[in-house]
């Protein structure tokens, strides 16, 4: 996320590029990169380039240095602001669009995800193989502290149930005797 991808073994000013995000299907050489180096880090397999005012005018060029220079296999393009996402594939140089499912989803071929744009929504979802959606980091913590509150809750039921069993049980004992 955010670092410089450098292509020229040596040249650490320029030519270089700064995708929004990236995948690469290697790990980098250092842990927690400052930057990324083609030639020793890995080529990047997937770039997501998110639009603003600021960089929708270059987008083309950064778009045309990914396909023919880096060779990146596929492209996610989105603009907030013009509603649009797409997905492209790196056919002989150029990107070729990648038409959505019925569902509006566009499936990344070798990570075998989907992104999704929904209704409304102010970002982008990744879609699981099996069609549902991928929690983000925050959704995970919400589900995973509303499921620890449920158990908490129905401890303190069953806790409660079993001293009203057991007042029970004490007052039929008192009652037989």
């Amino acid at each position: 996320h955010d670092l410089g991808v450098y292509w020229v073994p040596g040249q650490m000013q320029e030519p270089h590029i700064g995708p929004d995000n990236f995948v690469s299907h290697h790990k980098p050489r250092v842990e927690d990169p400052r930057v990324w180096l083609t030639y020793e880090d890995g080529p990047l397999a997937l770039v997501i380039e998110v639009a603003s005012d600021w960089t929708r005018g270059n987008e083309e060029e950064k778009r045309k240095t990914y396909a023919q220079v880096l060779a990146v296999p596929e492209y996610v393009y989105l603009d907030l602001h013009q509603d649009e996402l797409q997905l492209g594939r790196l056919v002989g140089g150029q990107y070729e669009w990648i038409a959505p499912d019925a569902e509006g989803r566009l499936w990344s071929e070798q990570f075998r995800v989907g992104f999704v744009w929904e209704e409304g929504a102010r970002f982008v979802r990744v879609v699981a193989p099996d069609g549902t959606i991928v929690a983000a980091p925050l959704e995970e913590v919400a589900r995973r502290e509303e499921a620890e509150r449920r158990q908490q809750e129905a401890e303190a039921v069953a806790a409660r149930e079993a001293r009203r069993a057991n007042r029970e049980e004490r007052r039929a004992a008192e009652a037989a005797v």
